[in-house]
């Protein structure tokens, strides 16, 4: 790739917001036929500078170059007309229309779609699905698809494309390990084809694999800039990230006790059959599978978001299914595993958010009274370290990181849960907040909670969980103890331990 001009250069980007500096004189270079990963703990500044590499915000000062040119980036439609695709961790697909409709999206904005049959539409959708391994007929809703399914599809539009920078932002929050490999696989072609891949990931181990450069932001100004990844330990980029080494949880679990969470003879339609488990109080449980595996439904289940039969009991007594508010009385408490679909009301502040499964602790009268919400959820607020420290302040104003904290604190307040349920907890989060939400997991666990985590991170599961459940084709597989690696979960998920 010698000779060839950078894809995107930033020099000196700063961007304020308010009396807040996001970015400070941060500059990023981006080369054709590499990736080039972005770290940084929730609030570094990733997302503006994301933001301003793609058109969506301005920067008060410094420059953008794209192909060794000085541009003006006014709008995401006129980076992608540039050639630089964004790839949002919050996915911006349309529900309501067909995946073969959100994958042309971008020309049909152009006003291109007239030039096309429909034979040639279908076509060209199957050429980016097969891309990226994703078998699905094109004329389904969007809506219908599973979070890991919709992040494929976005990420299929992206491949379609024909981009000189694709910008990844958290594409692997959804994805089974195979998933994984196979955008890999993806990413590495377009590699190889000349364009520049931006990764953005809070998995380390990730990036590693994937990445040929890497940058660090660290409170809006670079850390690392540019460098190879080769000769980096994971250790020197954790400190760079954090401005400090971050020893590592001991999340050895106590003494389990006896049951607390039973089902028997539990099925959901399409998902999963016949299914029984038990989880223990003092316990995390662990629950992993491929997707379609029926893992993500049977958190559901439990939580009382989505219809099943069979039967729940918490403590000996039954719990109606279908009703998460009957759960909820119940004492199971969800993290659920979309939190800016199922968990966060963006327009409220921190602070109701925190408190809104336990509106009746909280009011008197059918009035809320603040000074009892705040007695209801600072102290786990501040366990957790949600920053900012406002309980005032509007959700949609925080990390994503500190966001799920806020959902976790709304579970760990008031009454305690006698399980919690929780689905991917830390998904898009950073190694900070990773930390201090296995040990709130592991907490609750210790004070006789139990816990069950669905997660498609089976590092996470291996490092947290003192039992492992394995499910495949919507059974459980096997049943294996928590000292199971990942390589021995990933052949069962698989079959191929059968």
């Amino acid at each position: 790739m010698s000779g060839r001009p950078d894809v995107l250069r930033a020099v000196d980007v700063t961007k304020r917001f308010g009396a807040t500096t996001a970015l400070d004189s941060v500059g990023i270079t981006l080369r054709p036929g590499e990736v080039h990963a972005l770290l940084g703990e929730n609030g570094a500044g990733k997302s503006t500078l994301v933001k301003i590499l793609v058109g969506a915000e301005r920067p008060d000062t410094g420059t953008i170059e794209v192909d060794g040119r000085p541009v003006t980036l006014t709008s995401v439609r006129d980076a992608v007309a540039h050639g630089v695709v964004p790839i949002y961790q919050q996915l911006s697909l349309m529900p309501h229309l067909s995946v073969t409709e959100n994958l042309l999206a971008f020309e049909l904005a152009r006003g291109g779609g007239w030039r096309r049959t429909r034979r040639s539409w279908d076509a060209e959708a199957r050429r980016a699905l097969d891309a990226v391994g994703l078998d699905i007929d094109g004329r389904r809703p969007v809506g219908e698809l599973s979070l890991a399914q919709r992040q494929l599809v976005e990420i299929a539009r992206g491949v379609l494309v024909d981009s000189k920078l694709l910008v990844l932002d958290e594409p692997t929050t959804a994805l089974t390990a195979g998933e994984v490999d196979r955008l890999f696989t993806v990413i590495r072609g377009l590699r190889d084809r000349g364009a520049a891949v931006l990764f953005i990931s809070h998995r380390l181990e990730e990036v590693m694999a994937i990445s040929d450069r890497l940058s660090v932001l660290r409170n809006g100004r670079s850390a690392l800039r540019d460098v190879p990844v080769a000769g980096l330990t994971p250790q020197e980029v954790i400190r760079a990230m954090v401005g400090r080494d971050v020893p590592p949880v001991a999340l050895a679990g106590g003494a389990v006790g006896e049951p607390v969470l039973q089902a028997r003879e539990l099925s959901c339609t399409g998902a999963f059959t016949d299914l029984s488990l038990t989880v223990h109080r003092g316990e995390v449980l662990g629950v992993v599978g491929l997707m379609g595996s029926g893992a993500v439904e049977l958190a559901e289940v439990l939580a009382g978001t989505r219809a099943g039969t069979g039967r729940v009991t918490v403590d000996g007594h039954a719990v109606r299914l279908g009703s998460r508010r009957a759960a909820l009385g119940a004492g199971i408490g969800y993290l659920p595993g979309d939190r800016d679909v199922d968990g966060v009301f963006p327009v409220l502040t921190v602070l109701s958010n925190a408190t809104a499964s336990g509106l009746d602790e909280v009011s008197s009268w059918g009035t809320l009274t603040q000074a009892r919400e705040r007695r209801r959820v600072l102290g786990p607020l501040r366990a957790l370290a949600v920053r900012p420290d406002d309980p005032g302040a509007p959700i949609r104003a925080l990390s994503g990181g500190n966001q799920q904290k806020v959902l976790l604190a709304r579970m760990l307040s008031g009454r305690p849960a006698q399980v919690l349920v929780t689905a991917d907890p830390t998904r898009g989060v950073d190694i900070g907040a990773r930390r201090d939400i296995h040990t709130a997991l592991r907490r609750d666990a210790d004070r006789g909670a139990g816990v069950l985590v669905v997660s498609t991170d089976l590092d996470e599961v291996v490092g947290l969980a003192d039992r492992v459940v394995v499910m495949r084709a919507g059974r459980i597989a096997a049943e294996l103890s928590g000292g199971a690696g990942a390589d021995v979960l990933l052949s069962h998920m698989t079959g191929a331990a059968a």
